[in-house]
């Protein structure tokens, strides 16, 4: 096997850090960013540094394997806390089902692998004070384990969103499905292999374990891109909706002002014709004033 201990740490690191990355920016997606904080871009770039720093700690520090579950619990729920209070203001069961959904499905991964594909947690006891991680089928597991829940959580995210925006699934997003479901089948075929290489066959699954979380980061940047061009589309039209309405309220009001400017000149007739005697003349002005008024209003 390549390599020492702390390479393995390294990939455990690397690819868990991955999957942290994509929870930062599948929750950015479901919830709802509040006004006046940091923009888009710095929420997300610091959430996911923070985040991928407690991983490092977790897979990096030689400490006790309950020890280290106990740290790394509490780090994870303060994490978690203080991200979704500080940043987003959707109320708070919506912010705790959707956190939860996404962790419970790293869960779910390893039920799976330990379960349905007959992967069992038999990973060997390393020294007292040094990490599990240093452990190679660990670190194999693991990014296995990732690749899966990187998955489900790309599932959820998009489906979410779909019934949220009452939109049909589209064809790019199923492609994009299908090649993360045909990487994770290839994954397990080759294990199956008896005499597979255990070191070109881990590097094989580290280099898929990127190439899926490249397809899953390019997914939501051009279907953010897709929205943003859908958005600015929808108001450029209420804009041209604006002008017309505003070019109308124009037209109204010139003729309006045109009225009133004929106004003074039919009431000084009126008032003309009336001390002269001619009531039957003013009446018809009168009638003729009605009837453009009433034009006007139609």
């Amino acid at each position: 096997m390549i390599g020492n201990g702390f390479i393995y740490q390294i990939i455990s690191t690397v690819v868990q850090s991955m999957h942290t990355v994509l929870m930062v920016v599948c929750l950015d997606r479901l919830l709802t960013a509040r006004e006046g904080r940091v923009s888009k871009s710095k929420r997300i770039l610091l959430c996911s540094i923070t985040g991928s720093l407690l991983v490092c700690v977790k897979c990096m520090s030689p400490i006790p394997g309950v020890l280290a579950s106990v740290i790394s619990m509490s780090g994870w729920t303060l994490y978690y806390i203080l991200l979704l209070s500080y940043f987003y203001s959707d109320k708070a069961w919506i912010k705790l089902v959707h956190a939860s959904m996404l962790l419970l499905q790293g869960a779910m991964s390893e039920l799976i692998m330990a379960v349905i594909f007959g992967e069992i947690k038999n990973v060997e006891m390393m020294g007292r004070w040094q990490s599990q991680f240093a452990n190679p089928y660990l670190a194999e597991r693991v990014t296995r384990v990732t690749m899966l829940a990187i998955l489900f959580n790309i599932v959820y995210t998009v489906v979410v969103l779909k019934r949220q925006k009452k939109r049909k699934i589209s064809s790019v997003w199923v492609a994009v499905i299908t090649q993360l479901l045909l990487i994770l089948i290839g994954i397990w075929t080759i294990r199956e292999i008896s005499n597979v290489n255990f070191d070109q066959y881990f590097m094989l699954v580290c280099i898929l374990a990127v190439l899926e979380f490249s397809l899953a980061v390019l997914y939501f940047s051009q279907s953010e891109k897709q929205e943003a061009k859908a958005e600015a589309a929808r108001l450029q039209e209420i804009i041209e909706a604006e002008k017309v309405h505003y070019q109308e309220l124009e037209e109204r009001r010139e003729e309006m002002a045109k009225l009133r400017h004929d106004y003074n000149n039919i009431l000084t007739s009126v008032m003309f014709l009336t001390k002269n005697g001619n009531t039957d003349e003013a009446a018809g002005v009168i009638r003729a004033l009605k009837e453009r008024i009433e034009s006007v209003e139609e």
